[in-house]
């Protein structure tokens, strides 16, 4: 085989793209080779076959106690997320900061005073949902205008 066809072997065997049948045809390419240019891969190669023989003689001993850990810890984080789901949920069904309701079971109503005083609280009431609707769809604009930032480039 010509020593081009044996360096690029090398130089695709140091680059980490080779395949076994490769790497078994530089083995075998070194062991005829008695060129001096090659002997340091040969001595490698060699020593490489020599050590995946070698076998630990002992026993290794699994550790279990790490898996109970695991799914000990993976235990407590379900339990952590439904507490928060369940704190979510009581926080928003109880949340009645703004939420007054006006029983009109007339009509009309005679009072000017209490007139004034039933829209006020009904505007109040229209402007807080209001403002909060407009929040929501500006931070939903703003997500819109990333995304055709995102695209245009």
């Amino acid at each position: 085989m010509k020593n081009s066809n044996i360096d690029d072997l090398i130089k695709k065997y140091w680059e980490g793209e080779t395949s076994l049948e490769e790497e078994s045809e530089i083995k075998k390419i070194l062991k005829n080779n008695e060129n001096q240019e090659y002997a340091e891969l040969k001595t490698m190669f060699a020593f490489f076959d020599a050590e995946k023989d070698i076998r630990y003689p002992g026993i290794i001993k699994s550790k279990k106690n790490k898996i109970v850990k695991g799914s000990f810890i993976k235990s407590i984080a379900v339990a952590a997320s439904i507490i928060l789901l369940i704190g979510a949920g009581i926080y928003f069904y109880t949340d009645n900061t703004n939420k007054k309701i006006v029983n009109i079971s007339s009509g009309e109503i005679q009072d000017p005073e209490e007139a004034l005083k039933i829209t006020k609280e009904a505007l109040a009431f229209l402007s807080v949902n209001y403002n909060k609707g407009q929040e929501s769809i500006s931070g939903t604009i703003g997500n819109l205008e990333k995304l055709d930032i995102i695209k245009s480039n």
